[in-house]
């Protein structure tokens, strides 16, 4: 992990010793890089490169006015900012055209300086010239809030290019457009930038990437600061259940979500086989949802012609209601007769 450099600021400027002259300008900011590869073939996997940030240009010197003159002189200007790169790549060998790759790598928050001319910021600055073009394969790489300083002139952004051919593919990129010439992908030079497709990107307008069918739009609202997350590096996280986070088809041809280098983030968490993640980090998947299951609707107490049906059959009573027998027990009448007769005697008084 490389983090927090920044350019030395540029020197004040100096002021004339005698006549009428403007000050002398102050110095350019110090130039900020995280990780410069210069050579034929580099492979760089699983890294954060952050907070990279140009020096300030230095304040111009004050102006001196000639003896009995009746103004001063004018007061230098202040000096450049100082550019700022993540990633600096360029091919100096003398065997064969540079071949570059960076996978499963955050790239975030290098800016440029500020001055009297913006420092130039980006987040891969891909300069890959050696015997023509070189290569250069992005895949699985988080390239965030990466810009030029206000009043730059140089190009800034994401991935800014000049010279290889350059692959893209299952990245997310989300680089301010606010700020001097920057945007998510810039390319100047014979070289060619190919949009291989599973991108997330959050402007699809400016500049060469975004443009494949299956690229889709992101905003930094789905997008965490940078921090631990896991794993040996700091990485920002990605909000599960946005587009970016299922952005990748697991069935595509080159194998983008599987594999020993694919199959995983930069953490070294598996990522999903079936829709995976654009950039470097691979966010939990919502758990799939069980399907409904059909409760049936309560039986109806109500006929099915309209008419109310008789209730219910509830079992035999337990009691029987005063005046009311069952079918095998004798009426009162034919148990009784019609009077009730005694066996015993009439009782008639003596007379006296």
């Amino acid at each position: 992990q490389f983090t927090d450099n920044t350019g030395g600021r540029g020197g004040a400027g100096g002021a004339w010793s005698d006549g009428d002259h403007h000050g002398v300008p102050g110095g350019d900011g110090g130039s900020a890089v995280g990780v410069q590869a210069n050579g034929d073939v580099a492979s760089i996997n699983a890294v954060t490169v952050a907070g990279m940030r140009g020096g300030w240009g230095g304040t111009g010197g004050p102006g001196r006015a000639a003896q009995g003159a009746a103004h001063a002189g004018t007061d230098g200007g202040v000096g450049s900012g100082g550019e700022a790169d993540g990633l600096l790549l360029t091919g100096v060998g003398s065997a064969a055209p540079a071949v570059l790759s960076v996978t499963n790598s955050t790239i975030s928050d290098n800016t440029g300086g500020a001055g009297g001319t913006g420092g130039s910021g980006a987040g891969i600055s891909l300069g890959l010239t050696t015997h023509g073009t070189g290569r250069a394969t992005l895949v699985h790489n988080t390239v965030v809030n990466n810009a030029g300083a206000a009043g730059a002139t140089e190009p800034s952004g994401g991935i800014v290019a000049d010279g290889p051919d350059v692959a893209l593919a299952a990245s997310l990129l989300d680089n301010p457009v606010a700020l001097g010439p920057t945007a998510n992908c810039r390319y100047t030079g014979p070289g060619t930038l190919t949009d291989n497709g599973y991108n997330a990107v959050s402007d699809v307008a400016a500049g060469t990437c975004g443009r494949a069918t299956t690229d889709v739009l992101t905003a930094a609202a789905e997008i965490g600061l940078l921090q631990h997350n896991g794993g040996p590096t700091e990485t920002r996280a990605l909000t599960s259940g946005t587009a970016a986070a299922t952005a990748v088809d697991g069935a595509n041809p080159a194998g983008y979500c599987t594999g020993a280098l694919f199959g995983v983030d930069q953490r070294a968490v598996a990522r999903s086989t079936t829709r995976c993640a654009a950039g470097a980090f691979e966010p939990e998947q919502a758990p799939a949802q069980p399907a409904p299951v059909a409760v049936p609707a309560p039986p109806s107490d109500k006929h099915p012609h309209g008419r109310w049906a008789p209730a219910p059959y509830k079992g035999p009573r337990t009691k029987i209601a005063p005046g009311h027998h069952g079918r095998h027990h004798k009426s009162h009448y034919k148990h009784h007769g019609k009077h009730r007769h005694s066996t015993r005697p009439a009782h008639h008084p003596t007379p006296s």
